[in-house]
């Protein structure tokens, strides 16, 4: 029983520090909160023809005339992958990798509403909220294109939870929205774009000029570094999501023959994180060493991968 009790305190180990690792999204101690007048109203969201539900901890609202939506709801109803880089404040949505596929076709499916209901929304009991929000400076990438909402619109944290208005998230991925007043019903579709007109290739003006080089330079240690922690970074996001679903799947069972297979499954994906980390680690090391850089940076990423692992250990303990 004592081994039993081991193997389960590891395990919520291992999940507790991979979910520790990038997802959270905090505000500085720096900044203090700002009370803001919102609206939480009735919404219901449509995208491409399917109705789904925001988590009830995290509902829209208006502000100021516009709709404030979970950033990372809206991004995985529209099958698009959310990376969060807390020492930037950089937000990076983007098409998902498999292991992002299966985690975003999960929360979609526990997220998509069957039997949604159309009504008109009595508007007369809608009242003013005073909320506390956080306005930090966030740089937005979507599908590798820096974007910025208006100074009069930021995007808001608000309960850890980063807001942003639908109609900039929208048209950032190049999307069109529908609004239905008496419903409060919000649609976006794709948007359909003319054909350009093809034209047939022009070949170059002139000849490279002899003796120039033509091939791409050698890369510099920054630019093979930056690539290793983004592929890092977007391997512990979509784990992240991976481990929290598995983790209320957990929580949610009684059954002792689910749990069990839960933690399988649970300890089979970090032995896939610990060889992803070691791959792209190593890879980093070779690359550098063959173009004659300092590898010192490889060690100390290990090292933040593995600190990462104590302070879920150390968080454990505080709250046994």
């Amino acid at each position: 029983m004592k081994n039993v009790r081991n193997r389960t305190r590891t395990w919520l180990v291992i999940m507790l520090a991979v979910m520790m690792s990038l997802t959270g999204i905090t505000a500085s101690a720096q900044q203090i909160p700002k009370e803001t007048e919102v609206y939480f109203v009735p919404l219901q969201f449509v995208f491409d023809g399917k109705t789904f539900a925001p988590p009830t901890d995290q509902k829209g609202f208006i502000y100021e005339g516009s709709t404030y939506v979970p950033l990372r709801f809206v991004a995985y109803a529209l099958n698009k992958d959310v990376q969060w880089e807390q020492s930037s404040y950089t937000v990076t949505v983007q098409e998902p990798d498999k292991l992002a596929q299966i985690v975003i076709k999960e929360y979609n499916m526990n997220r998509e509403v069957r039997d949604p209901e159309s009504k008109k929304v009595d508007t007369s009991e809608i009242k003013a909220s005073i909320i506390d929000v956080y306005q930090e400076k966030v740089t937005y990438v979507f599908d590798e294109a820096e974007k910025e909402p208006s100074e009069e619109l930021p995007g808001f944290i608000y309960q850890d939870t980063l807001y942003v208005p639908l109609r900039f998230f929208s048209e950032a991925l190049n999307r069109v929205i529908d609004w239905d007043q008496e419903t409060y019903t919000v649609s976006t579709s794709t948007k359909k774009e003319p054909k350009p007109e093809t034209k047939p290739d022009k070949k170059p003006d002139k000849k490279p000029e002899e003796g120039k080089e033509t091939s791409t330079s050698k890369p510099s240690a920054a630019s093979l570094i930056e690539a290793a922690r983004s592929q890092l970074s977007s391997m512990e996001s979509s784990a992240t999501d991976s481990f929290m679903s598995l983790a209320i799947s957990y929580l949610s069972s009684s059954d002792p023959n689910v749990r069990a297979g839960i933690k399988t499954q649970a300890e089979s994906m970090l032995a896939q994180l610990d060889s992803q980390v070691a791959s792209i680690t190593s890879n980093l090391e070779a690359q550098l060493s063959a173009n004659g850089y300092d590898t010192s940076a490889v060690a100390a990423i290990r090292q933040e991968y593995a600190d990462k692992k104590a302070a879920g250990r150390a968080a454990l303990e505080q709250m046994r």
